[in-house]
This record gives C-alpha cells, sequence and structure tokens, in this order.
C-alpha cells in the first residue's frame, strides 16, 4: 500500500512541476511583451445607418478591439482592426436615430498568439443618422381675414424651421421668419383675395454642419369671411322644379365662386381632377370651374343649357362625371359628346339634337329627358377635359 501510494505521490508532483513549468514559461513570454498604451483622441462620427470612429495610433501595436454597449449595459466586441497602422473603423447595420456607444483597446500579439491589451480608451456616443434631413409635412392651412395660418408636423432632427412667403400676383418674396422653433406660423401682413405661396424648410446639424431640408410649398388666399358669407346667402337653395319653369337666378361669377370654394359645409367641394362643375337649376345654366394655382376654383365658362322638364327632372346631387360616349343615337335625332353622370346611357351632358329640330332644346328650358343639353363646343370641352371631375345639380 505505502508503495503504491508513493508511487502517486511521485506522479502528482511531476506533474505539479511540469505544470509549474509550462504556466511559468507563459508568464515569461507575455512578461516580454509590452502593455499598450491606452487609446486616445477618439471620435464617433454619425453616419446614415453607421457610425465611424477614428482614433489616434498607438505605437508598437499588431491592432484593436472595437467594443459597443449591448442591451445589457456591457461592452461587447464587435469589430477586430488587424493592423496596428489603421486608426479607423466603421460600424455598419445601425438604426438611424438610435444613440449608440463605443470604446477602443490596441493589443500586441505575443507567443502562441496571444494578445496582451492596453486599457479601453474612453467612452463615445453617436446617433446614426440620414444623410439628409425631410422636409416638413404640412398638417393645417387656415385662411381668414387677412391671416394665413400653417402648421406643419415635426421633423426628426430639426433645430428649427425657416418660412418665408410670395405674394404671386408680384412674385415678391418676403422672410416671415428665420431660425423659428415652434411649428406654427400666423402671417398677418397679407391682403384678401390675393394668392400667396408659403414655404417652409427644416434646418439641423449634420457633423457640426448646418444643413437644409427642401422646401415644402403650399398656396393660400385669405378672405374676408363676412363678405364670403353675404356672397353665399344669395344662393338660392330651394327645389328649381317647385316654383314654375321659368328660369329666374344666373348668378356673378363671384357669387358662384363664392359657393363653389365656401359652399360644402364652409369648405372647397373637392375633386381628383382641376375642374368642378356645377349646374344651377334655377338660372338654368352650367358653371365649369377650374383650379386656379391658389387651389381656388374660378369660373371657367358659365353658359345657358336646356335640363329636365319637370316630370323628367336632371336628378339632384353631387355626381361624377364616369363615362363618356362620343355619339348617342336615338333613331330620329342623335346627340354629341355624351358625358355621362349618372351610370353609363343614362342622363350625360351633350351637344344640342341633330338634325335641328323646330325646337331644339338647347338653352333656357326644362325640355329634356334628364340630361343637360348645351352649345356644341361646351359638351366637346366637358367631354375631352372633365371625366372623373365632381358634377353638382343644385
Amino acid at each position: 500500500m505505502r508503495t503504491r501510494s508513493a508511487k502517486r505521490f511521485r506522479a502528482a508532483m511531476v506533474f505539479a512541476w511540469v505544470l509549474m513549468f509550462m504556466l511559468a514559461g507563459m508568464i515569461t513570454a507575455n512578461a516580454a511583451v509590452k502593455v499598450p498604451a491606452q487609446v486616445t483622441g477618439i471620435k464617433a462620427t454619425a453616419k446614415n445607418k453607421a457610425v465611424k470612429l477614428t482614433w489616434k495610433k498607438v505605437k508598437n501595436v499588431d491592432g484593436y478591439h472595437v467594443y459597443m454597449r449591448n442591451k445589457k449595459g456591457e461592452f461587447e466586441r464587435i469589430q477586430i482592426v488587424a493592423k496596428g497602422t489603421t486608426t479607423s473603423a466603421t460600424v455598419e447595420g445601425l438604426k438611424n436615430g438610435t444613440a449608440y456607444k463605443f470604446r477602443v483597446s490596441a493589443y500586441k500579439m505575443g507567443e502562441n498568439n496571444r494578445k496582451t491589451f492596453g486599457l479601453r480608451s474612453k467612452i463615445v456616443t453617436a446617433k446614426p443618422h440620414k444623410p439628409y434631413i425631410d422636409s416638413p409635412m404640412i398638417r393645417l392651412v387656415r385662411e381668414g381675414n387677412r391671416t394665413i395660418t400653417v402648421k406643419w408636423n415635426k421633423v426628426e432632427g430639426a433645430k428649427n424651421y425657416d418660412v418665408t412667403y410670395v405674394r404671386k400676383d408680384t412674385n415678391k418674396k418676403v422672410k416671415a421668419a428665420k431660425g423659428m422653433k415652434g411649428k406654427k406660423i400666423v402671417l398677418n401682413k397679407v391682403k384678401n383675395d390675393v394668392a400667396y405661396k408659403i414655404a417652409i424648410r427644416a434646418n439641423g446639424v449634420r457633423n457640426g454642419k448646418t444643413i437644409h431640408s427642401e422646401w415644402t410649398t403650399v398656396e393660400a388666399t385669405p378672405y374676408d369671411p363676412e363678405r364670403q358669407n353675404a356672397l353665399l346667402s344669395q344662393i338660392n337653395h330651394t327645389n328649381a322644379y317647385s316654383g314654375g319653369i321659368e328660369p329666374s337666378i344666373v348668378y356673378a361669377d363671384n357669387v358662384a365662386e363664392a359657393f363653389a370654394n365656401y359652399g360644402n359645409g364652409g369648405n372647397a367641394f373637392g375633386s381628383n381632377t382641376d375642374y368642378f362643375l356645377w349646374l344651377n337649376t334655377h338660372g338654368l345654366h352650367l358653371y365649369i370651374f377650374k383650379r386656379s394655382a391658389a387651389g381656388r376654383w374660378k369660373v371657367l365658362y358659365k353658359f345657358p343649357v336646356a335640363i329636365g322638364r319637370p316630370s323628367n327632372q336632371t336628378p339632384s346631387g353631387l355626381w361624377i362625371l364616369d363615362t363618356k360616349q362620343y355619339i348617342d343615337d336615338h333613331g330620329s335625332f342623335y346627340v354629341l359628346y355624351c358625358t355621362f353622370f349618372t351610370g353609363y346611357n343614362t342622363n350625360s351632358i351633350h351637344s344640342q339634337c341633330y338634325p335641328v329640330q323646330q325646337d331644339p332644346l338647347i338653352e333656357g328650358y326644362y325640355g329634356s329627358a334628364g340630361c343637360v343639353r348645351c352649345d356644341l363646343k361646351y359638351a366637346k370641352f366637358v367631354y375631352e377635359n372633365c371625366e372623373g371631375s365632381p358634377f353638382l345639380v343644385r
């Protein structure tokens, strides 16, 4: 038993001596490597979904490790720079608008490819961002009595905003505000019934330099609500067929425009095209409005028409001129340039009848079967330009 125990003891001692020898050799090898100096002069520059790190060169090193703080608050290695002469690294795949923290340490290679590290650098922070700044998005334009109010959404990364406006008839540019912090402006040096073009841009800072977004523009025309209400009060909203069959009211252009721009619950009638049509059943006139540069409806044409007789009335309502047909042949007569507003092959805006009858029913009559008859040139204009436009019969 003693012999076996002695053998085991000697084997353990030999193993211990060998292990100590190996460790001593490794320690001696590492001890021969000078610990690198701490990385200094580190800077972080934000890029688009990336951060570029730069630092001062550390003498007599073989490379660097780049660390980034993770969600646990710990710095983990994310990149190895394998050359001691390289003093920059770019970390990609980051999220814009999120702040990231970084550190860098230098290393020196020893025997058995073991690395000896110097102290890590100080912590630097950078927030990746787009190389540009977004333009403001307009969320409200309010036209008032000699005032225009404009509001816009906050732009990420914007420090402030510039606002200018131009009176469109003179094209004179005015700086309304520069470097303003808010997201709303009230222009109170404007004139009623004059179109203005307002431009807004966001200003930000990228890597110490001021940058600007593209200009966002909107157009507006101040007006006097009392005056517009006075004009709107002239509109007859009763049923035209209930008061006889003779035309009684033809509205002046400014009254018609007030109705088109403010008669829809105080708002303009909307359109996906540049045109809006209104049939005044009292005055037996059709108004074609075109959208102006200021976004307002302006009378383009106003002309007399014939509409449905009392027994077959032109249907009231807000319709869409949805389909069209060049000729509609009824056997004994035909009409041209038909633009339908209650479905294909039903009621339409079209020319007078051909061949011309003794009672042509071209204009100023309640006499059609529900369609709107007008002069050939106007029927052609509607046919060629107004498909998809809203058509109000009232």
